[in-house]
């Protein structure tokens, strides 16, 4: 043992050498690994080595320190895949918008139209990692998509008319005592030759002005007879 030991010959004094133990004329070798490290420990005479586990890299010859893949390597994941760093390893998770249907497959498209993300009153539109959401017309605001009043804009309808709203649309309606003559809501004028009989009105029309009998009377010689014997 006296081979790791230092020997001082004037005051016969022996000492151990690093990474020995013992009086200097008996020196053993100490087990450094015996001591708790991150590393796994590799003991040699005198001495040590330490050596980290897949996934980490040695610093400080004693300490290993996980390696993030997600930095250090190339495209670590597939596309459509993000890579997230864990202890020692990392793992390949699917973006949002994608899901793997089984176990070492690639990442697929979502069809979230398929699972009815959009409003009832809306159209749905699948793309790639995503969707869009359009209100149908007469509605607005693409997640709620709310009823337009179409009747707040008063210059929709014609005049002598009313605007009545409803889901989606609306509708005008002609007031009392008027008439529909090409979309629009007509009043009865005095301009017909001969006037008009009791049962009729007198209404303007492509041609000039035109008689038109009430409801349930039919033109009948210039004249308005009723259908039934009132």
């Amino acid at each position: 043992m006296l081979l790791y030991a230092v020997i001082i010959v004037r005051g016969r004094k022996c000492s151990c050498k690093v990474g020995f133990t013992g009086n200097g004329f008996a020196c053993q070798d100490i087990n450094e690994c015996t001591k708790e490290r991150t590393s796994s420990c590799v003991n040699t005479e005198g001495s040590f080595y330490c050596v980290c586990p897949s996934g980490f890299s040695l610093t400080n010859k004693t300490t290993c320190l996980d390696i993030n893949e997600c930095d250090k390597l190339e495209n670590p994941c597939s596309v459509n895949e993000e890579c997230k760093n864990t202890d020692g390893s990392f793992e390949c998770n699917c973006k949002t918008g994608y899901y793997r249907p089984a176990r070492d497959m690639n990442c697929l498209d979502v069809d979230e139209c398929q699972q009815k993300t959009c409003h009832v009153n809306a159209t749905c539109l699948n793309t790639i990692g995503s969707h869009t959401c359009t209100c149908n017309r007469g509605f607005e605001d693409g997640i709620m998509c709310e009823d337009v009043d179409e009747c707040i804009n008063n210059k929709l309808c014609p005049s002598f008319s009313v605007c009545v709203n409803s889901p989606g649309a609306f509708v005008c309606s002609c007031l009392n005592g008027t008439l529909v003559l090409n979309n629009t809501c007509i009043t009865p004028s005095q301009q017909c030759n001969p006037g008009c009989h009791l049962r009729g009105l007198c209404h303007p029309s492509p041609s000039g002005y035109q008689c038109v009998c009430d409801k349930g009377y039919v033109e009948h010689l210039n004249m308005s007879k009723p259908l039934n014997l009132c």
